[in-house]
């Protein structure tokens, strides 16, 4: 069973993006690189923490990117479907492809 833990939006962010989010005793921040992100290819990182503050291990970390619903002749496009990989313990790594820098 899959729980999302973190929905958000990087377009339209001008400054590095980086976000701290916590859900079900877990903190997860989330940065990009090129920060901001650009348009071509980005890396997407995440550290998960517990509630004690140690990072977590073995987690499943999937990043899904869809297009804004105000940009109409793209919104039709499949999600962009990332499976992340473990960096060390409790970091996770996926390159994705933004067609746009989100101005």
């Amino acid at each position: 069973m899959a729980n999302t833990l973190w929905e958000g939006v990087l377009a339209g962010e001008q400054r590095g993006v980086t976000c701290h989010h916590q859900a079900a005793a877990l903190t997860m921040t989330l940065a990009t690189q090129p920060s901001p992100p650009r348009a071509g290819g980005n890396l997407l990182r995440v550290d998960l923490t517990d509630a004690q503050g140690q990072p977590r291990a073995h987690a499943h970390v999937r990043f899904i990117l869809t297009q804004a619903r105000t940009m109409p002749s793209m919104h039709n496009e499949r999600p962009q479907e990332v499976e992340a990989t473990s960096t060390h313990i409790g970091s996770y790594e996926g390159r994705v492809h933004l067609a746009t820098p989100g101005r």
